[in-house]
């Protein structure tokens, strides 16, 4: 008996205290600017590309150009002038699509960075979450604990929503006692 009035005190204390709310983060990220946003290394890694670009076109391709020009006596011609145009629009082209493709690939990246720390600190929160959740309900599972195991002791307890086995109607009761009289006074 002492165990039960133990576990009814512990359950009435537990009752009585004020819902606690969670105070704390649940979603990583929120207001939270991405810090990759800008990266100074993609413009460092742009210039050297572009560089290399530039120099392999004043280094092999317009020394190339100029030379098939001037051995061919078209120096300065406008067939000549035509093809180092388009010598020009094809390095134009060529320095923009790598600038392009590393911006698009860096911030690729970022992204995928940026996500995975978010999943991270999302799982950091959940893991938090979980922790309030076990510290606020540690007394109730005490309790329900407690209640299975008076219950296991005592026999236990059930509860069915069938007809009451032991009930008679008031048909049944004087069928009952009729049968019972006349085996009493001898009419049976």
């Amino acid at each position: 008996m002492p165990y039960f009035q133990q576990n009814l005190q512990a359950a009435q204390n537990i009752a009585k205290q004020p819902y606690q709310a969670y105070t704390g983060q649940r979603v990583a990220g929120l207001g939270v600017s991405n810090p990759y946003s800008s990266n100074q290394y993609t413009d460092q890694m742009i210039q050297q590309v572009t560089g290399d670009i530039t120099d392999r076109y004043t280094n092999s391709t317009q020394p190339s150009l100029m030379a098939q020009f001037n051995s061919g006596g078209a120096y300065g011609g406008s067939a000549h002038l035509q093809a180092l145009q388009g010598a020009q629009q094809g390095l134009a082209r060529e320095l923009g699509n790598a600038a392009t493709n590393i911006r698009y690939q860096n911030q690729d990246n970022l992204r995928q960075d940026w996500n995975a720390q978010l999943a991270r600190q999302q799982a950091a929160l959940d893991a938090q979450y979980g922790q309030y959740l076990d510290q606020r309900d540690y007394g109730a599972r005490n309790i329900d604990l407690m209640n299975r195991a008076l219950g296991t002791i005592t026999g236990g307890t059930s509860s069915t929503t069938g007809p009451n086995p032991n009930y008679t109607s008031a048909g049944q009761n004087a069928a009952g006692y009729a049968a019972l009289f006349a085996s009493l006074f001898g009419g049976g």
